[in-house]
């Protein structure tokens, strides 16, 4: 197996396009004129990602950078989007593979964060495995020489060696630190700074809301517990089971007391949550705010057509051009009180938007 190719050559690396200012004109330009107030520019300290996936050529064997909108081979210096942290420990896990671990060996996602915690490196095979026991014995070795925790991900099975999450800790405006575990294989931001400083813009928005919170979509509880503060109760919906764990230990280590989360699915007809959106209300829990963090296909119409209820809604999109479609329907209802853009993804054209409603 090949290791390393050229210089990186990838679809995307002219500055002019990527650049946070030319993002943020490409956004505004797609919603209607003034429907936006002045949007607020949020840059990360930091210009590269904390989590990576890197892919091994199918051809050639070489390792290549492999997000969406960006391929291309990597340097033996790393990847220009990937932390020096990240780069370590990628080209330290390569240099120690043996013949067992590199076996059908088709991806290493790196995981590195910034507060220095062990970084966790899943590495992604075809198929299934021929020798768990050899496999744990040369990840054993593995870890014991590069710091770092393993998870083998074969057909049908994961064998983990150390965490398979990593921890993470975010440092607000306000002054808090708040500890995170975020499972490897799930979604967290890549970029550390870039979470920070969108939480922190959300804290600033809710400092004007108060009352009680519902959010879907909460995956680990980022924004739980960044916002419990802020709200006398919040009651928070993921549909995955691994997530919820992980956001009620996040709550419990954070010591949010007041945030419940729950599993349920957004998007159904019936069922509990379909009755909460109607009613604002779980249980006694009436609710003054609602905040959405949905997927790139963004919300379904029938969570889109209930927002019109609620006199808050606070926005996370991955997708501007799904957010600016959907405001056709908020728009009918509530106006922009305040929004950002947020270049969570430098040197790429993925842009991330946050959005208050009233």
């Amino acid at each position: 197996m090949g290791r390393y190719g050229g210089a990186f050559a990838g679809r995307v690396d002219d500055a002019a396009d990527t650049s946070a200012e030319a993002k943020e004109q490409r956004v505004r330009a797609l919603f209607p004129a003034n429907a936006l107030p002045a949007t607020t520019l949020i840059v990360p300290e930091t210009q590269t990602r904390d989590r990576c996936r890197f892919s091994f050529s199918r051809t050639t064997g070489d390792l290549e950078f492999a997000e969406d909108g960006i391929v291309g081979p990597v340097s033996e210096n790393g990847h220009r989007l990937a932390s020096e942290r990240v780069s370590s420990v990628l080209n330290a896990v390569v240099r120690e593979l043996t013949p067992t671990l590199s076996t059908n060996l088709r991806a290493a996602h790196v995981h590195a964060p910034r507060c220095g915690s062990e970084p966790v490196v899943a590495l992604v095979y075809e198929g299934a495995s021929n020798d768990e026991a050899a496999w744990r014995v040369d990840a054993e070795e593995l870890r014991s020489t590069v710091q770092c925790s393993l998870v083998g991900r074969f057909k049908g099975q994961a064998l983990i060696c150390g965490n398979d999450f990593a921890r993470e800790l975010l440092t607000l405006d306000d002054g808090r630190a708040l500890e995170y575990e975020f499972p490897e294989g799930s979604f967290c931001h890549p970029n550390g700074s870039a979470n920070e400083r969108s939480e922190s813009w959300l804290c600033g928005r809710a400092l004007s809301i108060g009352g009680n919170l519902l959010e879907l979509y909460c995956g680990a509880g980022t924004h739980t517990c960044a916002l419990s503060k802020y709200f006398e109760r919040v009651v928070a919906v993921e549909v995955d089971a691994k997530l919820v764990e992980a956001a009620q230990r996040n709550l419990a280590a954070n010591q949010c007391a007041n945030a419940t989360v729950v599993v349920d699915s957004v998007g159904k007809r019936r069922g509990r949550l379909h009755s909460v959106l109607r009613k604002r209300a779980w249980d006694d829990v009436r609710f003054d705010c609602i905040l959405v963090d949905p997927p790139r296909r963004g919300l379904d119409d029938a969570t889109l057509g209930a927002l019109a209820g609620f006199a808050h809604v606070l926005v996370v999109a991955c997708n501007p051009e799904k957010l600016a479609r959907d405001c056709d329907v908020l728009l009918r209802t509530h106006a922009v009180a305040a929004f950002a853009v947020v270049d969570g993804f430098p040197g790429t054209p993925h842009v991330e938007c946050l959005a208050h409603f009233v």
